[in-house]
């Protein structure tokens, strides 16, 4: 009773998705057989080893930036206070030109926190491609060998069967072929 009601549900689903195509192509004996699996995409970008390591290896050059930001923020605090010394005893024209000197020093803090950002950004988008073409290729071995007419992410499916659920397969085949992912940032050495 359970297995009818799914593949009721799972085809009247289908049938809003695809239109009258479907009912058509049960009708038909020489075609297709309609095989999916589901795929937990998330699980498998939050789970795998390269992603694992992608996350650790950004957020080590996270780290190593936020302390390189630090020392330039400790050493601006103290050119501040040096300023603010200085405007007290009145050296208007020195001061002035200090002044000027640590505005620019800051704005190119500024603007090397944003470009380091940037780059993190794309870093890390370029890593995730990389995980997720590599993921692409392993659902299209998957596929081909069973012969699937259709994979869906499981955040859009309601109810399936366990049987159709490919994840722990695709995660393991990923763990295996992509181990890890070179995470590339240029201009930054680790």
């Amino acid at each position: 009773m359970k297995t009818m009601t799914i593949k009721t549900i799972l085809r009247a689903f289908l049938v809003i998705l695809f239109g009258t195509q479907i009912i058509h192509a049960e009708k038909d004996n020489s075609a297709k057989p309609l095989k999916i699996a589901i795929l937990d995409f998330n699980r498998v970008l939050q789970e795998s080893n390269a992603a694992i390591e992608v996350r650790k290896e950004i957020d080590g050059y996270r780290a190593q930036f936020q302390d390189e930001i630090q020392k330039i923020e400790d050493q601006l605090r103290d050119l501040e206070k040096t300023l603010q010394t200085e405007a007290q005893k009145k050296l208007s024209q020195e001061i002035e030109s200090k002044r000027s000197d640590f505005e620019k020093r800051v704005s190119e803090v500024q603007e090397k926190t944003t470009e380091r950002s940037s780059q993190l950004g794309k870093a890390l988008d370029d890593a995730f491609n990389t995980i997720q073409e590599k993921i692409k290729e392993i659902l299209i071995e998957i596929s081909e060998r069973d012969h699937l007419t259709m994979v869906f992410p499981k955040s859009v499916v309601i109810l399936h069967e366990p049987d159709v659920e490919i994840t722990q397969e695709v995660l393991t085949k990923l763990n295996t072929v992509l181990p890890k992912v070179k995470v590339v940032i240029p201009g930054i050495s680790k």
